[in-house]
């Protein structure tokens, strides 16, 4: 595991030294857009609507303990 982390962090910075720390935000950017995009259509049949007021509600009862 320690190695793998290690690797990680070589090929992080090797990348932002080379420029490319833009491509990878783009990259995780369009990665987790298409992740929410999938999980509305999955989980809440397309109503985007429905997702944020679901995730907005979640996240006030972890906030505030309920």
């Amino acid at each position: 595991m320690k190695k793998i982390s290690n690797l990680f962090l070589i090929l992080l910075i090797s990348f932002m030294f080379q420029g490319c720390a833009t491509l990878l935000l783009f990259t995780g950017t369009v990665v987790g857009g298409a992740y929410v995009a999938n999980e509305i259509e999955d989980d809440y049949n397309g109503d985007a609507g429905e997702f944020v007021k679901d995730k907005s509600n979640k996240a006030y009862n972890a906030i505030t303990g309920d």
